[in-house]
């Protein structure tokens, strides 16, 4: 029973946030939505995408590890 009221409030607080981000679309102009939406479409027209991810931990001035990904 309690993991059921827990999904409703979840599914609730959802639907709010959703609602609330909607309305402040609706208030700004549709300008962020428009700028996603464009984005989103030449996303989908990338044929490649990378990322490259590098990350070194010092301590005190000496490097105790570093990693790299691309």
């Amino acid at each position: 029973m309690k993991k059921k009221w827990i999904a409703m409030g979840c599914a609730a607080g959802i639907g709010a946030v959703m609602l609330t981000f909607s309305a402040m679309a609706a208030m700004a102009d549709a300008s962020g939505y428009d700028a996603w939406k464009s984005a989103f479409k030449q996303t989908k027209k990338a044929e490649s995408i990378s990322g490259q991810v590098n990350l070194t931990v010092t301590d005190n001035g000496t490097e105790v590890v570093r990693a790299s990904a691309a």
